[in-house]
């Protein structure tokens, strides 16, 4: 069982990705039945239940940005893939090209 929210978040990304098409078939197949009412039931609730039995950590909802220096999960730019707080840092030492600080 992971300990910390970083190592839970990367146990989340690589579920995510072992289940991925898995997860895919058995949505599209519990779509299908809503566009055709008439097909069988019994063979739904099959798809329902095999969805319900992956794990919830494969979902690909449960992977949240973090910031790649910190592994902060708040205030992270997907543009850079950091926090704003070492955005800022990175600003004020010259290390992002194009950004300066607005009293400048």
């Amino acid at each position: 069982m992971p300990l910390s929210s970083q190592t839970r978040n990367k146990h989340c990304i690589s579920l995510n990705e072992k289940y991925r098409e898995a997860r895919k078939e058995l949505k599209q197949k519990i779509y299908e039945r809503r566009l055709d009412p008439s097909s069988d039931l019994s063979a739904h609730m099959q798809n329902v239940f095999k969805l319900h039995k992956l794990s919830r950590n494969s979902s690909k909802i449960r992977i949240r940005n973090r910031c790649q220096i910190t592994g902060r999960g708040r205030g992270v730019y997907r543009y850079f893939g950091i926090c704003g707080m070492k955005i800022r840092e990175m600003a004020m030492k010259g290390f992002l090209p194009g950004i300066r600080h607005a009293s400048w």
